[in-house]
């Protein structure tokens, strides 16, 4: 009967033979007394039929002794009660198969204490079904070891919900495999802390989908490293939302590839900081679409580097507004280049005044205002 079990310790458990735990029913196990578990081994434990497994108690797991959780089957762990998962400490934990953890439930997964996430191996991460991983919560997903995250596929990573997010550390975040950075979602990326997003490597950022970009917050943006920006493409690009531009360090701005500028838009090129502009590079300049220039406020384009401006084309500075060439100095104001522009019928230019403040860029001709060059 149950209550006689309550009269057992360590070492009668232990001289039990396996066939007769076969026997056992939930509520024997229940009556066990919590001292008494720790005279399981695993041969015991393999034998305990799944059903029983439904008495166990926090208080009894926390005493039973690691070696014995590595006999665990999948029917057995799926049969835990999740209340029960309060008591696995780190070395239980780690000596589960990977078969066995890959029948946790969102709820038992849930149920763990932080503490014992410490456990987990990178192996039994890849076990964990996807959904499983929807119950965890973020005090759990900041223990896991980094290493334990090189495991993780997309599919389990597209299934974090985004308060579990904001836990990442960026050792958590530098050890995911890039494959599985291609299902965040926008709500998943814009809950990263910063700390954890100046932990991108650049194979990570390349896999990132278009789409999660357009969640981005100003502190985010600008925790990006540097060498990280430099595979994005113009639909990653394109996709952030103008008030995080306005965080873009010069260094940001330089490590973009000049393929990557055919993503800007107006709105995001008015919101870039004098500073970033400052950062532009000819191949760069050369790259970005016309229209994104009708935007360009006075102190951006004074702030261009004279380099820049060289790789201007016609269209570009056709598309800047007048208040805008108006700003930049007199002294950088040359000459209008001789060449064919497209669309003119007139195969050398015709005289613009060199170097007299502004008067080439004030000129009356359309033409001649739009071939205005600087040094």
């Amino acid at each position: 009967p149950p209550q006689a079990m309550a009269g057992f310790d360590p070492n009668q458990m232990r001289q039990l033979p396996p066939q007769a735990m076969a026997g056992f029913n939930p509520q024997q196990i229940a009556a066990l007394p919590p001292q008494a578990m720790a005279g399981f081994n695993p041969q015991q434990i393999g034998a305990l039929p799944p059903s029983a497994m439904a008495g166990f108690r926090p208080q009894q797991i926390d005493v039973m002794p690691p070696a014995a959780f590595a006999a665990f089957n999948p029917l057995q762990v799926q049969a835990l009660p999740p209340q029960a998962m309060a008591g696995f400490d780190p070395n239980q934990l780690r000596q589960l198969p990977p078969q066995a953890v890959a029948a946790f439930s969102p709820q038992q997964i849930g149920a763990l204490p932080p503490q014992a996430m410490a456990g987990f191996n990178p192996q039994q991460i890849g076990a964990l079904p996807p959904e499983a991983l929807a119950g965890m919560r973020p005090q759990q997903l900041g223990a896991l070891p980094p290493a334990a995250l090189t495991g993780m596929n997309p599919q389990q990573i597209g299934a974090l919900p985004p308060s579990a997010m904001t836990a990442f550390r960026p050792q958590q975040i530098g050890a995911l495999p890039p494959e599985a950075m291609a299902v965040l979602s926008p709500q998943q990326l814009g809950a990263l802390p910063p700390s954890a997003i100046g932990a991108f490597r650049p194979g990570q950022v390349d896999a990132l989908p278009p789409q999660a970009f357009a969640a981005m917050q100003p502190r985010q943006v600008g925790a990006l490293p540097p060498q990280a920006l430099s595979v994005l493409d113009p639909s990653q690009l394109g996709a952030l939302p103008p008030q995080a531009m306005a965080a873009f360090r010069p260094q940001q701005i330089g490590a973009l590839p000049p393929e990557a500028m055919a993503g800007f838009n107006p709105q995001q090129f008015q919101a870039l900081p004098p500073s970033a502009i400052g950062a532009f590079r000819p191949g760069q300049v050369d790259a970005l679409p016309p229209q994104v220039f009708g935007a360009m406020q006075p102190r951006q384009f004074a702030a261009m580097p004279t380099q820049a401006l060289g790789a201007l084309d016609p269209s570009q500075v056709g598309a800047l507004p007048p208040q805008a060439l108006a700003a930049l100095p007199p002294s950088r104001l040359v000459r209008c280049r001789r060449r064919r522009w497209p669309g003119s019928r007139h195969s050398r230019s015709e005289h613009c005044p060199p170097r007299r403040s502004t008067t080439c860029v004030r000129s009356r001709s359309a033409r001649c205002r739009r071939r205005c060059s600087v040094r």
